[in-house]
C-alpha cells in the first residue's frame, strides 16, 4: 500500500492506494510543521488515520504539506511518519508542488493555492522554477480565507459595516473586541480563526460591501503574487483550494480584468495527485 497526503492548515486529505489500484480516502486534522511537533503529528496519525488502515503494511508515503518548504520542516514530518510507519519510505514535498502536480501533471503552468492561506508558483512540468514568497498570514497570504477574514474583522472592529450587515454578523457570531483579541494573540492557530469567516463572506456575497472585500483580496493576490511571473500570459493558470472553489465567479472576474484566463479550479488537489501517481511504479 502507498499513501498520498495533501495537508493544509485545516485538514489533511489521505488516499490509500492498494496494489490493485483501488483507493480509499480518509481525512485527519491539518498537519503543519510550523505549528506541530513530531510527537503531536504522531498522535494525530495514530488516532485519526491508523485505525482505518486495518494493519495494512504501508510501503511508501507521498506527503505534500503546507510548511514543508525547508529541509528542517520536512524532517519534522518524516520523524512523525517513521514513528507510525517504521517500514515505510517517505517523500515529503511542499503543498505548492502538490498543487502543480494535481493541476498540470507533467505540463507547465502557474499553480496557485487559495485556501486558509495562499501561494503560487511557475511550474515547468518537472519542478517549481519560480516562487513568489507568500510570507504567511502575518505578512502575506493575499486572497486567502485568512486575509479576507482579517478584512472582515477589521471592518467589524472599526464599525465600518453597513447596518444591515452588522446585524447579520452579530446574529451569527457572538464576538466582541476582547474575544477577538484573545483569539488573535492568545489562542493557537489564529489563521484558522480568521479564515472561519469565509462562510459569512460566501453567504453574503451578493452584498456589495462583501463582494468588494473578496474582489480586493483577489486583486491583491494577483498584484503581489501570481502577477509577478513573466510567463503568466503564456502558460495555463490553475487554482486549488476551498476559497478559489467557493468564489470561482469573483476570482475569474478579477483575472479577466487583468487580461488573464483561469483554465482550471479544483477544490482539493488529492484526486489529481492520485491520478498523477496512478501509473507510476514504486
Amino acid at each position: 500500500m502507498i499513501l498520498i497526503a495533501d495537508s493544509g492548515a485545516t485538514k489533511t486529505d489521505w488516499v490509500a492506494v492498494e496494489k490493485d489500484n483501488s483507493a480509499h480516502k480518509y481525512e485527519t486534522a491539518g498537519i503543519n510543521p510550523y505549528f506541530l511537533k513530531p510527537y503531536e503529528i504522531t498522535e494525530i496519525l495514530e488516532k485519526e488515520l491508523l485505525p482505518f488502515l486495518n494493519g495494512s503494511r504501508v510501503e511508501k508515503v507521498f506527503f505534500y504539506g503546507a510548511g514543508c518548504s525547508t529541509e528542517k520542516k520536512r524532517f519534522v514530518i518524516e520523524e512523525a511518519l517513521e514513528n507510525v510507519f517504521p517500514a515505510g519510505r517517505f517523500e515529503i514535498y511542499h503543498d505548492l508542488l502538490g498543487a502543480a502536480h494535481a493541476l498540470f501533471g507533467n505540463n507547465s503552468g502557474i499553480a496557485c493555492i487559495l485556501g486558509t492561506g495562499s501561494n503560487s508558483c511557475y511550474y515547468d512540468g518537472n519542478d517549481i522554477v519560480e516562487n513568489v514568497t507568500s510570507l504567511g498570514y502575518m505578512y502575506g497570504d493575499e486572497g486567502s480565507g485568512t486575509s479576507m477574514g482579517k478584512k472582515i474583522i477589521t471592518a467589524f472592529l472599526k464599525d465600518q459595516f453597513p447596518p444591515e450587515l452588522k446585524n447579520l454578523f452579530n446574529e451569527k457570531y457572538d464576538l466582541n473586541i476582547e474575544k477577538i483579541l484573545d483569539a488573535t494573540y492568545n489562542q493557537p492557530k489564529p489563521n484558522q480563526f480568521f479564515s472561519s469567516f469565509s462562510m459569512f463572506l460566501s453567504e453574503n456575497i451578493s452584498h456589495q460591501f462583501i463582494k468588494e472585500i473578496v474582489l480586493t483580496s483577489f486583486d491583491e493576490f494577483f498584484e503581489n503574487q501570481a502577477g509577478k511571473y513573466s510567463v503568466i500570459k503564456k502558460v495555463p493558470i490553475g487554482f486549488v483550494g476551498s476559497v478559489s472553489f467557493v468564489f470561482e465567479k469573483e476570482l475569474k472576474e478579477v483575472a479577466k480584468k487583468r487580461g488573464l484566463k483561469i483554465e482550471r479550479i479544483e477544490k482539493n488537489p488529492i484526486d489529481g495527485l492520485v491520478e498523477f501517481y496512478k501509473n507510476k511504479s514504486f
